[in-house]
């Protein structure tokens, strides 16, 4: 099976009466199981061997038992003596060795501290109680107090007020203060750094200088060194930060590569989880950014929002799904569940609404297929400030556009519309898109769209009869990929509309001189013949 490096956490036990051969001694240990690249293994039964020795290494197993334990997530609770009592007389140092589905015993041993020792009846009987009957490890420098093997061993004796609960924690700290280690190996390589608090195995482990960090979980901002002001809550939360400053991750594996990326926030499981330089993100929801590695300034709210950008900047997404498919688009925003497009590189694109699509790069769409009615109190504003307008002609085709067009009335393809759009469609759980029945709803909204008759043209054919003019007209929407539609901007319309009236009011103005010319001529005529 996958090889499996040191897994860990802590052990604690518990009880103990005056007749204590005839209640099994117990321990529980909590442990995670990740391969060589710190991926926890899949969900699933284990089979796990636990022996007890008297040494690191070598040496003669005291006691041994099997179990079959469910792992979630990596992690696992066993409680040993559950199988096989655990008579051991806890008088002496003991080390824990753990194999998986009846490989290789995993290395180093965990060695027994303090805790494990209150299997040690108390010799005064009576009730069940809890007893720590070794504290050799523990010690107390001026106000600092250090408890576990190993922890503190370097410590100047200043009054610093550190505290350090686990084996080796705060093992090498010069002088720096106001420190909370609880945990195997937290805050392990601290020296100067002050201010910080970790909880949990490896929990800032190799932090030196660094100041006022937050890690809590096994693994959690582990690599950092010497930068300060990072908060890390869940199972390898910021795992691989060495630089980045002010980030602050929630939730197991949540900004896991992050290395020099700063003053980014994911609150999330695996949200922002392959971000390593992207900086002043912000990702609320399971997987959102997810796939994040150098894009910056993004705002992902909702589970999978923008989860498969890498490198786009300045993009926003809230709603589940919502810009899902983008990976190098830049300054796009979609608001609503699954909307924005499922291209990948779009460009200041703006989708509102459920479902909302767009197909090219500076559009903006309102709603699904299955809109009927997009209104307000005020009519829309076109930006027409000839103050800002150049090369000015005076070149409209009025009436031969207008008689060449075709008025026409239809009925939408609903249906084809929204097969086209993928609008049908859902993300499975591995990412791929599927075929999704609509419900009674949406499919009852399609059917009243489209029964209704519209009224208009063909675009195609505007366009057609616009480069048979020669009239560069601006109210053909052409589409820009093999994804887009075709569409008319009906305001454009207007224009060759205003110039086509005026063409034949100069017409009618032609010929209503012609025509008194000739009443006059008439009128001439007449006066003559009656004299």
């Amino acid at each position: 099976m996958t090889k499996l490096f040191l897994n860990c956490l802590v052990s604690l036990l518990l009880f103990s009466t005056a007749i204590s051969a005839q209640i099994p001694k117990t321990m529980s240990y909590q442990g995670v199981l990740a391969d060589t690249s710190a991926n926890a293994v899949a969900d699933g039964n284990y089979n796990l061997t636990f022996r007890i020795y008297d040494v690191a290494s070598g040496g003669t197993e005291l006691w041994m038992e099997t179990q079959t334990i469910p792992v979630v997530d990596g992690i696992f609770n066993a409680i040993l003596g559950s199988t096989t009592s655990l008579n051991l007389p806890f008088d002496q140092p003991y080390w824990l060795g753990v194999s998986v589905e009846g490989g290789t015993e995993l290395s180093p041993r965990i060695e027994l501290t303090s805790v494990p020792y209150s299997l040690e009846p108390d010799s005064g009987g009576g009730a069940s109680s809890l007893q720590i009957n070794d504290l050799s490890d523990a010690k107390y420098i001026g106000h600092s107090l250090y408890l576990g093997s190993g922890s503190g061993d370097n410590d100047d004796g200043t009054e610093n007020y550190n505290t350090a609960v686990g084996y080796i924690a705060l093992q090498h700290n010069t002088s720096g203060y106001i420190n909370t280690a609880v945990g195997g190996y937290a805050l392990h390589s601290n020296t100067t750094g002050f201010g910080n608090t970790a909880a949990g195995y490896e929990a800032l482990a190799e932090n030196l200088t660094g100041k006022a960090n937050t890690a809590v979980g096994f693994l959690a901002l582990t690599h950092n060194s010497s930068v300060d002001s990072n908060s890390a809550l869940g199972y390898a939360a910021l795992y691989s930060n060495t630089s980045g400053v002010q980030n602050t991750a929630i939730g197991a594996r949540t900004l896991y590569s992050n290395t020099i990326g700063g003053l980014n926030t994911s609150v999330g499981f695996n949200g922002l989880e392959h971000n390593t330089a992207g900086q002043s993100n912000t990702a609320i929801g399971g997987y959102a950014l997810g796939d994040n590695q150098t894009g910056s300034h993004n705002t992902a709210m909702g589970s999978n929002a923008l989860k498969f950008n890498q490198n786009g900047g300045d993009n926003t997404a809230i709603g589940a799904f919502a810009l899902y498919g983008s990976q190098t688009g830049s300054e796009n925003t979609a608001i609503g569940r699954d909307a924005g497009s499922s291209q990948t590189n779009l460009f200041n694109t703006t989708c509102l609404g459920f479902g909302a699509k767009v197909t090219s790069d500076n559009s903006i769409r309102i709603g699904n297929s299955n809109v009927s009615s997009i209104g307000g109190y005020a009519g829309w504003s076109n930006f027409s400030d000839v103050r800002y307008k150049q090369n000015i002609k005076e070149d409209v085709v009025g009436l031969d556009f207008i008689m060449g067009l075709r008025p026409i009335t239809y009925n939408l393809d609903i249906s084809a519309l929204a097969e086209k759009l993928g609008e049908d469609t859902r993300i499975d759980k591995d990412g791929n898109r599927v075929k999704e029945q609509p419900s009674a709803e949406v499919l009852a909204s399609r059917e009243r769209k489209a029964s209704i008759r519209q009224s208009g043209f063909a675009a195609q054919e505007v366009e057609e009869l616009a480069e048979r003019l020669g009239y560069d007209f601006g109210g053909v929407d052409k589409p820009e990929n093999e994804d887009s539609f075709y569409g008319l901007r009906y305001a454009e319309f207007v224009v060759p509309l205003v110039k086509a009236v005026q063409e034949q009011q100069k017409i009618i103005e032609k010929l209503q001189e012609e025509n008194e010319k000739q009443q006059q001529e008439i009128n001439q005529l007449r006066s003559e013949i009656n004299h």
